[in-house]
């Protein structure tokens, strides 16, 4: 999935956290973290390598 799929279907653009290259390179790195809904710090951290999502993580979502 790209980011922007990913961003549609969670309903916001989420917040950069780090990114690693220049936008538009092959290999540009980022990793966005959206804050959800459930327990205390709940959150999801999405990862994209080339606009293309390679890993992902959540933390106390219902």
């Amino acid at each position: 999935m790209t980011y922007e799929e990913v961003s549609k279907i969670i309903g916001s653009p989420g917040e950069a956290l780090s990114e690693v290259g220049e936008k538009g390179d092959e290999f540009y790195t980022v990793m966005y973290s959206y804050k959800g809904e459930g327990g205390l710090g709940a959150n999801a951290n999405f990862t994209f390598h080339g606009n293309k999502l390679q890993a992902k993580a959540q933390f106390g979502l219902e």
